[in-house]
């Protein structure tokens, strides 16, 4: 591919990489909005949600550290997508029915609305994804022990962001 023919398509770099994001961007939500969310207890629904989305992060590394760096840099090359954006809405319709649900029957904290949640979960998933490699070096932890085990560490990041939910 030449430097022509993306330029023939993009006005620039900033283009080309925001096409990228976008198109990161529904792959996740596609895979986001697939669980039937309405169909499982409020607090199970949470933990699937942040499960899925912790998964689609690990399977994908590169999407974690584009969502890093896009929040270092203030979101710079992220553009309006309007497929984006209806995947995006599908979600937090799906989760605020969830939420609705959980602070009804007092499972779910009363402040937690879907902003907050969709936010803290990304935080918290991106965040473990890609710092752990750097934080295994920099204390000089085991790689065979809590951090390295993929299903406890799994476990423990998905309990931690729950207990932030539960009433």
């Amino acid at each position: 591919i030449s430097k022509q023919l993306i330029y023939h398509y993009f006005n620039g770099k900033d283009d080309l990489y925001s096409e990228m994001l976008a198109t990161i961007a529904r792959r996740n939500y596609e895979k986001l909005i697939a669980p039937d969310y309405d169909a499982m207890a409020p607090l199970d629904a949470v933990r699937t949600f942040f499960e899925v989305l912790f998964d689609v992060y690990q399977a994908d590394p590169f999407s974690a550290t584009v969502t890093v760096d896009q929040g270092l840099h203030g979101g710079a090359q992220v553009r309006y997508n309007r497929g984006v954006e209806r995947l995006r809405e599908t979600l937090r319709a799906q989760l605020g029915r969830v939420l609705d649900r959980g602070r009804a029957s007092g499972e779910i904290v009363p402040e937690c609305d879907v902003a907050m949640l969709h936010f803290l979960a990304v935080v918290v998933a991106t965040g473990c994804l890609s710092l752990r490699p750097m934080f295994l070096r920099y204390t000089g932890d085991d790689p065979q022990g809590s951090l390295g085990d993929e299903s406890r560490w799994r476990a423990s990041i998905c309990d931690f962001f729950l207990r932030g939910v539960r009433a």
